[in-house]
C-alpha cells in the first residue's frame, strides 16, 4: 500500500502466503500476499494502530526489506518472520531466519541505525 510502513511479516501455512501488517495514516492493515510475492490475495483494515506501533514506525529509518537483507547476511537461510518491536527506548527489527537444516536464528537489527544488535 503506498505511504505505508510494514511492521510485521509472517508466512501462513494455512493461508498459503505471507501475512503482512502495515501501518498507514494511523490505521493498521493486514495484507495476504501469494507465497512468491507476485499477487495480493486479500487485504483488510484492522482499525487504529496502537500507539507503541505508531511510535516505532515514526522512529524507524530502516525498512523491513533492509532489516531482512541485513539478517540474511548474518544468518544464511530463508525468512521465517520479521516484526518491528519496541525494545526499551528504541525500535528494533526482530528477524527469524530458518537455515537449510531447519534451525532458527533470531537476528535483531537497530531500526534507526541498521546495525545488528544480536
Amino acid at each position: 500500500m503506498p505511504g505505508s510502513a510494514a511492521v510485521d511479516v509472517d508466512y501462513s501455512d494455512d493461508r498459503q502466503g505471507w501475512e503482512v501488517e502495515l501501518i498507514s495514516g494511523g490505521t493498521e492493515h493486514e495484507v495476504l500476499v501469494l507465497a512468491d510475492g507476485s499477487e495480493v490475495l486479500d487485504q483488510r483494515d484492522k482499525g487504529p494502530a496502537d500507539e507503541e506501533d505508531r511510535l516505532a514506525v515514526e522512529s524507524a529509518t530502516v525498512s523491513l526489506t533492509e532489516a531482512i537483507e541485513t539478517a540474511q547476511r548474518a544468518a544464511a537461510g530463508d525468512l521465517e518472520e520479521a516484526s518491528l518491536e519496541d525494545e526499551g527506548d528504541k525500535p528494533v527489527w526482530e528477524v527469524e531466519i530458518r537455515a537449510e537444516g531447519g534451525g532458527l536464528t533470531e537476528v535483531v537489527i537497530d531500526a534507526v541505525s541498521g546495525e545488528q544488535i544480536r
